[in-house]
């Protein structure tokens, strides 16, 4: 009977965490809201962190950091193998932030001699795990997963080295990549599909931004998603019984919802 109650245990743990986080460099660099290293300032216990650019005083100084605290956070997971998933950086600290469309650090990178060391805030399931190319490296050939092929994408556990030197370089290039990857969408493929579908894409679910349009005010009309090449997809839905239009005075749709309905016109509108 207890042998019974413990594989119902696991599985249940098994369920409730979920797949790894996997981060895509070349694709999160590429179509980043905002990369910059700031010093951390504050944490609001709500789960926002404050900051200061290194290099601007007029610019993006906060975003969500994905956990409700006032101060850094080392999780004790496997310290022993100095594992840096869940870490969040202490007060004072300078580290490299990079933020996406939902104004999320999804990632952070602390100088260690001539790299940037990056890592996951988060964690689900177990540690994050990172795909690249070099001249970006592991942080250890130890935990390269078995399948990486050094030649050309590499993935690894826990994060990955970023010459600090090239930082600027590759920005640059994985914003053209990413730029040829978004205009190579075809939008008709999610014609009368889910509104969720356009965000299992690999490309399009790394959008620079995400504003609602209304008409008249209060009355939801449709969903822009912004690229950071220019580029806005217009989301217009299908009204129905199962799915009636949003209102809301404060413009505080709800998201999931949305993403139920199906799409009656998708298109690029600059």
């Amino acid at each position: 009977m207890k042998f019974v109650i413990l594989i119902v245990c696991l599985l249940f743990q098994l369920h409730s965490f979920g797949k790894p986080i996997r981060i895509e460099v070349t694709d999160l660099f590429g179509s980043a809201k905002y990369v910059d290293e700031v010093v951390i300032t504050k944490y609001d216990g709500k789960g926002n962190v404050y900051f200061q650019s290194l290099k601007f005083k007029d610019t993006i100084n906060n975003a969500s950091c994905g956990r409700k605290i006032t101060n850094g956070w080392n999780f004790p997971y496997q310290q022993e193998e100095n594992n840096w998933t869940e870490n969040q950086p202490f007060l004072g600290d300078t580290v490299l932030v990079v933020i996406d469309g939902y104004n999320r650090i999804k990632v952070y990178g602390k100088r260690i001699k001539s790299d940037f060391r990056l890592w996951s805030p988060l964690m689900s399931g177990s540690l994050a795990y990172f795909n690249f190319e070099s001249p970006n490296r592991p942080i250890e050939k130890s935990k390269l997963l078995s399948d990486s092929d050094t030649t050309k994408i590499m993935s690894c556990w826990d994060g990955c080295l970023i010459p600090v030197d090239k930082l600027d370089l590759l920005i640059k290039n994985y914003k053209a990549n990413f730029s040829n990857k978004v205009n190579s969408i075809n939008l008709i493929q999610f014609k009368d599909k889910p509104v969720y579908s356009i965000f299992y894409n690999d490309t399009l679910i790394y959008f620079n931004d995400l504003i609602w349009t209304e008409e008249p005010p209060g009355k939801l009309h449709s969903l822009l998603l912004n690229y950071n090449n220019g580029r806005t997809i217009e989301v217009i839905p299908i009204i129905d019984e199962q799915h009636p239009r949003q209102f809301s005075e404060k413009r505080q749709f709800d998201m999931e919802k949305f993403k139920q309905m199906k799409i009656q016109k998708i298109e690029w509108i600059h």
